[in-house]
Parts: structure tokens; sequence; C-alpha cells
């Protein structure tokens, strides 16, 4: 979406896009940038009403769209509220201080994690142990179908664990995506946490999917290493997983 001043020059741009979600059907929002002379006006409002009015819910192989508003001042988070959008998350120490220079921002910026589910993926999914509270606490925000169990089964001998790694070298971040968990779950943490360190990583997130009947055990080997729970975040996995909902770490 791009906003124009009557003489036709560009006032501000907004966009849905993919980004960290293994599912291709599930899209970002953001990349909200209003230019300096129109700040203090409507614009990014305007643009988040457009979004609202002809975009959300409307976008073809679009099943879900997620946000990631600051918590250094309330304007998008305003957003969130009458836009579909349910807050389900939240992202200590996400930005660099020098991503929002001039605003005021001390230290790492927080980001309040919110999305809309559009179309739904029916799955199985695991409760991961003492963080299933949390889960069963906010999975009422949308109306999903889903399978809903413990996931406190053992660990099949022969399940290995495949994850993603990638770091953003800009923000200070190793993302971790963790498509299924096996018994060497714990000591390929082990080697994530010390490629962060090697790569000078300030935050270390993991994502890890809701779908295979030993959730707890990962959840477990995170609570060990220091990990909390920071959100749920359903359809995160799609048809990347063996069940499409996740939780980040």
């Amino acid at each position: 979406i791009v906003g124009c001043a009557p003489d036709g020059s560009i006032a501000g741009h907004a966009a849905i896009y993919r980004s960290s979600p293994p599912s291709p059907r599930f899209y970002e929002y953001g990349q909200i940038m209003v230019d300096k002379a129109y700040r203090q006006s409507s614009a990014a409002f305007r643009l988040h009403h457009f979004a609202l009015e002809n975009l959300f819910g409307k976008a073809v192989g679009v099943d879900g769209i997620y946000g990631e508003s600051v918590c250094h001042h309330m304007a998008t988070q305003k957003m969130i509220h009458g836009s579909g959008f349910a807050a389900c998350g939240l992202e200590l120490g996400l930005m660099p201080e020098s991503a929002y220079a001039g605003e005021g921002v001390t230290g790492r910026a927080s980001c309040l994690y919110a999305q809309r589910v559009d179309c739904d993926q029916p799955g199985p999914l695991f409760l991961p142990g003492a963080w299933g509270g949390f889960v069963s606490g906010v999975i009422g925000l949308w109306p999903l179908s889903r399978q809903v169990a413990q996931g406190d089964s053992p660990v099949p001998s022969q399940a290995v664990t495949r994850l993603e790694a990638r770091h953003f070298e800009f923000a200070g971040v190793r993302r971790v995506t963790v498509f299924a968990i096996g018994a060497d779950f714990a000591a390929r943490l082990g080697g994530e946490l010390a490629a962060g360190r090697a790569d000078g990583a300030a935050l270390v997130q993991v994502f890890l999917c809701l779908g295979e009947a030993w959730t707890d055990h990962a959840a477990r080997a995170l609570r060990e290493a220091g990990f909390f729970i920071s959100g749920y975040m359903p359809l995160w996995f799609g048809q990347a997983g063996p069940g499409p909902d996740g939780i980040l770490a």
C-alpha cells in the first residue's frame, strides 16, 4: 500500500510479506514507513485503515498475518484493536537501540506480538508441559480447530531433531526454528547457543512446533537452558511441520 500526496510525492508505505514463518501462507504485516514530513499526521493510521478495508482477510493464499508492535510508543499497538489481531506474545529486547535512533529508546527495544487467523488449518496441538497453561489461556483468542492433548509422551528412540537457524546481524538476533523434536534436542540446542555466542547475538529465539506428542521434552530442555515462553503462534508452521502451531521461547 502506497500513500501519495496531491503532488504525487510518496507520503508512506505499508505491506504484508513473507518473513520468518515456515508456512508460505503466513505473512508479516509491517514496513509501515512514513516520510518525516508526515510523521505527525494521520498518514500511518490511514495506511492501516486502507489495509483493514482492502487487504486483511481478502488476500488470496494468506491464512494468517502477524505484526510486531514496538513497546516504546503506543501508535502501532493501537492499530491492533478493531483490526482482527490478538496480542499473544512479547518479544523482549528484540531490536537494537540503533534501529530507533532519535525516538528516545534506551537499550534494546521490545515488541508486542499480535496476529490474525483468517483461514484456519486444523491439526494436532500437544501442550508443552509447564508452558501448556499459557497456550490453553490464549488459544481461545481465535476460533481454532485443534486436537489438544498433553505433550508428555516419551521421545521415540529413532526421532531426530530437525531445525533451521538464521542470524540477523543487524538486529543481533539468532532465530532457531524447530520443525521436529528428537532425543538429541538438548545437544542441538547447545550447539545453537554456542553459534549464537560466536556470532555475537544479543538474543536467541526458538520457535518450537507443537505437533508432536513429546513437546514437553523440548520445553524442559529450553527451560533448563534459561528460556521462558514468549508467545503462542497459531499457523506458524502451517504445512511445514507435524502441526500448524508453534510457541516462541
